[in-house]
């Protein structure tokens, strides 16, 4: 659900997008009761969860609520064998 924020990824030996180090204890603000509620209500009902109103960052903000690495960021990661 997160990857809808501008985050990094690895693919082979390439890191793909910005990473930082989360500024809380998660990137993501953990559900609270109220958000659980929601979700079992949606699924009770038939109804679906939208992920904009579900995953919210927790003390940054995202760049892009599109595909990641729109800034176009590719860094060569090391290779330890």
């Amino acid at each position: 659900m997160a990857m809808m924020f501008d985050c990094s990824y690895v693919r082979m030996w390439d890191r793909f997008g910005r990473y930082f180090p989360s500024p809380k204890e998660f990137y993501l603000k953990p559900f609270n009761a109220s958000g659980i509620n929601m979700v079992g209500e949606r699924h009770d009902s038939g109804k679906l969860c939208y992920i904009e109103d579900m995953v919210k960052a927790w003390g940054w903000n995202p760049t892009t609520y599109n595909k990641h690495n729109q800034e176009k960021i590719i860094r060569k990661i090391r290779h330890y064998e």
